[in-house]
């Protein structure tokens, strides 16, 4: 399976297809399943509702031994910072121990987001050392930084996903795809800000 670089898209092998369901699964809500020239590309809601239920779950030990790999090599061509735009608090949390270790070789700001995409979730989020962490400061000496909450309203440009007023030029059928509706995202809002302002360590 491979992620679409915006991940609002995934390609599946004939694999993956081999285990889904048979007929595919209806797209749900905020998702496109595409059949034309043929299956294997999900996006958005799709994703989440019919592929990653059967994905592989890697543990701490494999993650972690990712993240290295990958700082490693985000070092050897000089790279300083990195910003990633939504992380479950449990890669948070991986990257909060290399961080106490001294092992975070360069700097991450990280934007939260629930395991649930579109969701509110304190439960997740109570043993993460950065929200008690002074905003300006972080963790592991400014190594481990956070930047904000992750939340999808729309798809992606590249995809045909983000909303338009006007169909797409090169794919007329369609103007794009509300991940959320407007009454669902207003109450994510007002609850994560709620919760911000009690902590005063969200920024």
């Amino acid at each position: 399976m491979l992620d679409r670089v915006d991940v609002h898209c995934v390609l599946t092998s004939q694999k993956v297809l081999d285990i889904l369901p048979s007929p595919l699964p209806e797209a749900p809500p905020g998702g496109v399943v595409v059949t034309d020239p043929g299956p294997g590309v999900f996006c958005d809601n799709a994703m989440d509702v019919i592929v990653y239920p059967v994905a592989p779950k890697p543990g701490v030990e494999q993650k972690t031994r990712w993240f290295k790999t990958a700082l490693a090599e985000l070092n050897k061509v000089g790279i300083v910072g990195v910003g990633d735009a939504g992380m479950r608090p449990e890669d948070v949390s991986i990257l909060e121990s290399l961080a106490e270790k001294g092992e975070l070789t360069l700097r991450i700001n990280v934007m939260l987001e629930c395991a649930e995409r579109n969701t509110y979730c304190p439960d997740e989020t109570n043993d993460l050392k950065l929200l008690d962490a002074p905003a300006a400061d972080g963790l592991g000496g400014s190594t481990l930084m956070l930047g904000g909450v992750k939340l999808f309203a729309d798809g992606a440009l590249g995809s045909w996903g983000a909303a338009l007023l006007e169909p797409y030029s090169d794919k007329e059928d369609t103007s794009g795809t509300m991940l959320i509706n407007e009454t669902e995202l207003t109450t994510v809002v007002n609850e994560a800000s709620y919760y911000a302002l009690l902590s005063d360590s969200i920024c």
